[in-house]
């Protein structure tokens, strides 16, 4: 004999509502896989920048970033130069948790790219659109918004 009509009913609404949680699990930048050595290019920077905030590593996190950004900090969503954001970077590495960056969806164009990627930090999922400038074939964040 088969199943009652209730628990089938049960079943596939518990398989529903596992399907529809799961399309929303980020996959992990590390796991992207690049269509062109550039994209790779682009992925490689993003994860030093990913483990030099795990880190605490103020210095790799400047060092990707580009003499001429402008990147937007806080909930105010206020602009910063490279060189404000440098003298505040120790202290914001110091007080906030770990990131994870999920999957990217990258558009490339020369020596410029556009990577918008989910960050996770504590509590928080935020899409965050990374500007990208190539200066001598390197990669750097010459920005981002969110």
């Amino acid at each position: 004999m088969g199943m009652p009509a209730g628990n089938k009913i049960t079943v596939l609404l518990g398989l529903l509502v596992g399907a529809i949680m799961s399309c929303g699990t980020d996959t992990p930048l590390s796991e992207y896989a690049p269509s062109s050595d550039q994209e790779a290019a682009v992925k490689s920077a993003l994860l030093g920048f990913q483990d030099g905030v795990n880190r605490r590593d103020a210095k790799r996190v400047a060092g990707l970033i580009h003499e001429d950004a402008t990147l937007m900090l806080g909930r105010e969503r206020r602009m910063f130069s490279k060189s404000d954001y440098i003298k505040i970077l120790p202290q914001r590495l110091a007080d906030q948790p770990p990131i994870a960056l999920g999957r990217p969806k990258m558009n490339l164009s020369g020596s410029t790219a556009d990577v918008h990627v989910y960050m996770i930090r504590g509590d928080a999922r935020v899409l965050i659109t990374f500007h990208m400038t190539r200066d001598d074939n390197r990669w750097a964040i010459s920005g981002w918004t969110f």
